[in-house]
């Protein structure tokens, strides 16, 4: 039940049992607990359906996207790092497309440990024996010859069935974003050099 994640914190927190204010380079040393099936059903689904709303907004793809820049409020997913880009921020890891981003994110929350590269069949059976959807989504994402979008993965098994509390009722109100703002967007969409900061 989501309604006992009640510690400030990221999502990364939650799977390595730790709290914000602990030492970053100590508190994820050891494997973390793969979380429960029905918490990794929800929150993906409120990830997933964060990206599909900012993609609405025409907001630029999120390269940034990891457990670390998930933050957790009272069992809702909420996104981080949205500046990133306009900041000319790279991303921690190699620079992967939204949905295996995702990918990554949803074997981390079952699994408890971050992959270091796209994972073999073999491997998702072994470590994802128990959660079966899991590993077939993410057979989906890593071994397909064509990554599939968010909205497939939303229709999904794993998914398809969740509903969100949060969206019970919800209408989204279209504000129409002034030009200066879509024109930076643009530029964010489309740079022309990546800019070699510091990767957060």
């Amino acid at each position: 039940n989501l309604q006992s994640f009640r510690r400030a914190g990221s999502l990364k927190d939650l799977i390595y049992q730790s709290f914000w204010q602990d030492d970053y380079e100590k508190k994820y040393v050891c494997r973390g607990e793969g979380l429960p099936l029905r918490t990794v059903q929800c929150l993906g689904r409120q990830i997933i359906e964060a990206l599909l709303f900012l993609r609405n907004k025409q907001f630029p793809p999120i390269y940034h996207l990891h457990s670390g820049n998930v933050i957790i409020q009272n069992g809702v997913a909420r996104l981080a790092g949205l500046e990133n880009p306009f900041l000319g921020l790279l991303p921690k890891g190699p620079a992967a497309p939204e949905t295996l981003a995702f990918g990554y994110l949803l074997f981390e929350m079952t699994a408890g440990y971050e992959l270091p590269g796209p994972p073999s069949p073999a491997h998702l059976q072994l470590e994802l024996e128990r959660t079966p959807k899991v590993a077939d989504i993410l057979g989906l994402i890593f071994q397909s010859t064509r990554t599939p979008t968010l909205e497939e993965l939303i229709r999904c098994e794993l998914f398809r069935g969740v509903e969100l509390r949060e969206l019970r009722g919800a209408s989204i109100v279209q504000v129409p974003s002034p030009p200066e703002v879509m024109q930076l967007l643009d530029v964010v969409r489309t740079p022309s050099l990546p800019t070699p900061l510091l990767r957060r």
